[in-house]
């Protein structure tokens, strides 16, 4: 379980803020067109806080992709 650590901290990741489909910005309006465009339908909170949770392991796993032990790097970006 512990050599997992930091894998699980990224699964788990909580967000005390609530997902709003309203809100403007211009990640937003990409994420429901581009979700409409794929499941015909707006997207909910849960596909939402998946959407980022994804989005935090392709950035740690992009900035660890030449490190030499990917591994601790990984494990340190999600600390």
């Amino acid at each position: 379980m512990a050599r997992n650590l930091g894998l699980l901290k990224a699964i788990c990741l909580v967000n005390a803020i609530p997902y709003d489909l309203k809100t403007k910005n211009q990640q937003n309006l990409d994420f429901i067109r581009a979700y409409k465009a794929k499941y015909n339908e707006e997207p909910t909170d849960v596909a939402a806080l998946s959407y980022d949770s994804g989005s935090v392991i392709r950035k740690v796993a992009k900035a660890c992709k030449n490190a030499s032990d990917r591994k601790l790097c990984i494990q340190k970006a999600l600390l």
